[in-house]
């Protein structure tokens, strides 16, 4: 039988940054989702009250911020049927990708990302070649 811990004692632990980018991550990612269904009844008042909730969340992470902002150009040119289909793409990556032990979360450039291995690379954009 443990003895309980104090609720402060939890305070004590430090933050993992992998594991709070990781989870930034996964909350974008439904942001992204709901902004599909929101495109998808053509309310862009919501996909860009979600897009912009979700670039808050984003704002430490280079890459999720640069992802956004192509999602945020199909919204802003209303093509339903675009930023639903790279919305669901890049969502489904972000739910899914595997992390190098070497990527920095605060450091982005495509350059670097080309060198690693496919299945590590984080794009903006979902089938364009890097």
């Amino acid at each position: 039988i443990l003895d309980p811990l104090h609720p402060n004692a939890f305070s004590a632990i430090e933050e993992n940054e992998k594991v709070k980018a990781r989870s930034s991550e996964l909350i974008v990612s439904q942001y992204q989702n709901k902004a599909t269904e929101a495109a998808r009844l053509e309310n862009w008042v919501e996909v860009d009250r979600l897009i912009i909730e979700a670039k808050l969340i984003a704002k430490d992470n280079p890459w999720m911020q640069a992802s956004l902002t192509s999602l945020e150009e199909y919204s802003r040119r209303r093509q339903t049927m675009q930023f639903s289909k790279a919305a669901i793409y890049s969502s489904d990556r972000m739910n899914k990708r595997l992390v190098s032990k070497d990527e920095l979360d605060t450091h982005y450039e495509v350059s670097f990302e080309a060198k690693k291995a496919s299945y590590l690379r984080r794009k903006t954009e979902r089938g364009k070649r890097m």
